[in-house]
């Protein structure tokens, strides 16, 4: 067994938000048409991933880095830590057993996303490596991505009309459309 998956996720470039400013102001009726869009745009991004983090559902594309000790041995699989419907791998990158820099890429690379989680594997064998790190672009979920942008709406008008802490129990129903969406991983 390999040392266990550390991972960094984010945004890809140039990310379009699932919801408009000019959406997120027609939900909250009292945002005047011109007042505070550069808030209203934070409070999308924010309220976007609340959402994905909640319903463990990607809304936007994202890139994702992985990063390994080493390989695992040459024909076991690895499991990708962000579960998506579909991924690219974009290149492996690692430090051969010389001390040199080494890539491998994405079309090299086979990926078994079917039963989800994502895995991936070389059909010849992971080579013999340390300092691994595995870069893709997880996809977003088009099919979930209408149900959701209803929580993510009544987010922003959450976050806007309640500018400071509040009880959660004004939050359930965000929860509850959410749970609607929300994918169920077993442990």
């Amino acid at each position: 067994m390999f040392d266990q998956i550390r991972h960094r996720i984010k945004d890809v470039d140039n990310v379009v938000e699932p919801v408009t400013v000019s959406e997120a102001k027609t939900q909250v009726k009292e945002l005047p048409i011109d007042a505070e869009d550069a808030l209203v745009a934070k409070y999308i991004k924010a309220a976007r991933r609340n959402v994905e983090e909640s319903s463990e559902r990607l809304l936007v594309d994202k890139t994702v880095l992985v990063q390994l000790d080493n390989f695992p041995s040459a024909n076991e699989r690895i499991k990708l830590p962000v579960i998506t419907e579909s991924a690219a791998i974009t290149k492996i990158t690692y430090t051969d057993t010389n001390g040199e820099s080494q890539v491998i890429q994405g079309t090299e690379i086979k990926l078994a996303n079917i039963p989800t989680p994502n895995y991936i594997y070389k059909t010849d064998g992971w080579p013999t490596g340390s300092d691994v790190i595995i870069e893709y672009i997880a996809t977003k979920e088009d099919a979930h991505v209408d149900g959701l942008v209803i929580a993510i709406l009544l987010t922003v008008a959450h976050y806007y009309l309640n500018r400071t802490i509040t009880d959660v129990g004004r939050y359930t129903n965000v929860m509850n459309v959410i749970k609607a969406h929300r994918r169920y991983t077993s442990s």
